[in-house]
């Protein structure tokens, strides 16, 4: 059975980030389908601030692995790909985020579906507006367009650009 309504968030900003993302989409077609791009936006770091703008996007997939399952195939897919972290919300090659699972709620040591602060987060509300601007946050019972409109913050930098171009 194929779990739709999957959401995963991208972020980089060493090395060369749209090729990361195109090698990530590579690896997740192994075990996902009807992978769908947003646009990718240009953000200001999130947390510390002493470093290189983000590249951010949001994927929408189906799957066949539930959601420890892909948690532990995108955590081999950041290692494939020289995910390091220094230190929390400091640089990196890749950081691949678990948004959504379908309508699920599930809180465990190390994984929150949804992810705890998609609701705080334009870097991540903006690029899944691209794909599901009507989806409904299923703890918050708002749509995600709704969220967003609701944020007295942004980290976008106003650099939006389609995920087609960067091919």
């Amino acid at each position: 059975m194929w779990n739709d309504d999957v959401f995963i968030a991208l972020g980089s900003n060493l090395g060369n980030s749209i090729r990361t993302f195109n090698e990530t989409i590579l690896e997740l077609s192994n075990f996902c389908k009807e992978i769908q791009k947003s646009s990718i936006y240009i953000t200001k770091p999130y947390g510390f601030q002493n470093q290189n703008d983000f590249h951010n996007a949001a994927i929408s997939l189906k799957t066949h692995l539930g959601p420890r399952e892909l948690l532990m195939e995108m955590q081999k897919i950041e290692k494939k790909l020289g995910k390091k972290v220094l230190f929390d919300n400091g640089p990196r090659a890749i950081d691949l985020d678990l948004i959504f699972f379908k309508h699920d709620t599930l809180e465990e040591e190390d994984l929150s579906v949804p992810h705890p602060l998609v609701t705080e987060r334009d870097f991540v509300l903006l690029p899944l507006c691209d794909l599901a601007p009507k989806f409904v946050h299923p703890i918050h019972k708002k749509t995600l367009i709704a969220l967003l409109k609701e944020l007295n913050f942004n980290y976008f930098t106003g650099t939006r650009i389609p995920w087609e171009e960067c091919v």
